[in-house]
């Protein structure tokens, strides 16, 4: 069971649940009075498709996890390939059935959102198939993904996009853009070997470090930009944000070895979890 459970990832599902879920509130989904039974449609949507891109993901990197993480469920041998296929399209069912939910309850006047919820389990299998070893562009779909959950949200709630859910989108692309960067400075041994054409086996692991820091840079600069379009509670978030993205930064900066590449890939991945409580509870109290 705890195989089952790790090989999901549950942390990184986790987030992009809360996510899908502080995304619509951001949007606006509050003033709305969007039912508290859309959001659990949501979380269990949004966990249960990133679980079934986690299994697929583990399931074609079996020969690299053998070397960059062989205590992993499938190169342990703790979990078999065939078991991961059949979990990896259970977990799709179920995230599906969720999206089905959401058009079914006619919450809004987008439609097909099982549509939305598939092409992204299309992208998010097409990336693990084909265009992981594409390196750069591989890494611009993962970023995409995490983007297009405040498209989806501005479209569902408003009908078009306004700027905080716009701009916030925007910070989460550049933040899982340079995770995905800095990943390959982790991973490159693995990744050469493999043929994992990332920036750091292209270019360097100084080159792929240093197009992280832009991209950090740019999410402060970002974050910045929409500082004043928010309540008191939300400056105060945004402002502990750019704190704790400049101490990233200074993290970012050293990032040539696996160590400090791996604490800057984690501190990027709890960045959004900083901020999005405040950018709620600013939607909720309005001041």
């Amino acid at each position: 069971m705890r195989a089952y459970l790790s090989i999901t990832r549950p942390v990184n599902d986790l987030v992009l649940g809360f996510g899908l879920i502080m995304s619509f509130i951001v949007a606006g989904s509050l003033d709305q009075n969007f039912p508290v039974l859309g959001y659990v449609y949501l979380i269990f949507a949004g966990c249960f498709v990133s679980a079934h891109a986690m299994v697929v993901n583990d399931i074609i990197d079996i020969e690299i996890d053998r070397i960059n993480a062989p205590t992993r469920a499938l190169p342990s041998g703790v979990m078999s390939v065939r078991n991961a296929k059949i979990y990896a399209a259970v977990l799709l069912a179920i995230g599906m059935l969720f999206f089905i939910l959401i058009d079914i309850s006619g919450y809004t006047e987008l439609r097909l959102n099982w549509l939305w919820g598939l092409s992204h389990v299309i992208l998010s299998d097409l990336y693990n198939f084909k265009l992981k070893k594409s390196g750069l562009l591989g890494n611009i779909i993962v970023a995409y993904m995490s983007w297009s959950m405040f498209i989806y949200a501005d479209l569902f709630v408003n009908g078009y996009f306004t700027r905080v859910p716009l701009f916030f989108g925007m910070i989460s692309f550049c933040i899982s853009l340079s995770r995905e960067v800095i990943k390959g400075v982790m991973d490159v041994e693995g990744d050469r070997k493999h043929g994992i054409l990332t920036l750091a086996v292209r270019y360097g692991v100084k080159t792929a470090r240093n197009t992280g820091v832009l991209l950090q840079i740019v999410v402060i600069i970002l974050a910045g930009l929409i500082l004043m379009d928010t309540g008191l509670i939300g400056r105060i978030g945004l402002a502990i944000f750019i704190a704790y993205f400049i101490y990233t930064l200074s993290v970012t900066v050293r990032a040539v070895t696996y160590g400090i590449a791996r604490k800057s890939k984690t501190l990027g991945l709890y960045a959004p979890l900083l901020v999005m409580p405040f950018l709620v509870i600013d939607q909720v109290f309005k001041l």
